[in-house]
């Protein structure tokens, strides 16, 4: 059961981490004007509900078969979700 929360809150972080780096002025900017506006692209980032989705079923995948990718992941999320607290 805590496999399952730990799970759903590191996913959570991520989208909000995956959500920032596609914004204007960020690494992935030109990916985030690519989607903006295309339905057909909504789940891949242009809605974030929809984007978390996609993104725990590849934090499940990873937490179980990969796990060290899982945790760099979650590391760069957690500490993204984290910074968002501390500058506000």
């Amino acid at each position: 059961m805590l496999d399952v929360l730990f799970i759903g809150f590191i996913s959570a972080c991520f989208t909000n981490f995956f959500d920032d780096i596609i914004q204007s002025g960020m690494i992935l900017e030109k990916y985030g004007k690519f989607i903006e506006n295309k339905p057909i692209f909504k789940p891949l980032g242009g809605c974030l509900i929809c984007t978390n989705v996609w993104v725990a079923m590849l934090m499940i995948l990873l937490f179980n078969f990969v796990p060290i990718l899982f945790n760099i992941l979650a590391i760069f999320g957690i500490a993204n979700t984290a910074l968002k607290f501390i500058i506000k």
